[in-house]
């Protein structure tokens, strides 16, 4: 018998090599030592910063097509684009969805200042 989990996780014991006791007590043993429990709990943080950063992507591909929709309006009713950083202030301060997702950071945005 192999454990899976401690083997991706280099963990050493009888589990990672080829266990040939085939006894619920060895399982037991195995499932309650601490090496598996440490393997457990590392697939279990790695399954949820996988989770976390899927969900932060989603919401910064939401906020940038809020943007390039905006930018889209903005050319189609013959707005200068230079308004284009006015118009996404309003917006944020009208509260629209996903707008304040484009910051990224204090000086990462999703926007830049008009060229003079």
């Amino acid at each position: 018998m192999l454990c899976e989990l401690c083997i991706r996780f280099g963990k050493q014991s009888s589990f990672t090599t080829g266990c040939t006791n085939f006894r619920t007590s060895s399982l037991t043993r195995h499932a309650e030592s601490t090496d598996h429990k440490n393997a457990l709990s590392a697939s279990n943080m790695q399954t949820d910063l996988k989770r976390a950063m899927a969900r932060a992507l989603t919401h910064q591909e939401e906020a940038i097509t809020t943007a390039q929709k905006t930018a889209y309006w903005l050319e189609k009713e013959n707005v200068a684009t230079r308004k284009f950083g006015s118009l996404m202030k309003l917006l944020r301060q009208a509260g629209c969805p996903n707008v304040d997702k484009l910051d990224c950071g204090e000086n990462a945005k999703y926007m830049s200042k008009p060229s003079s």
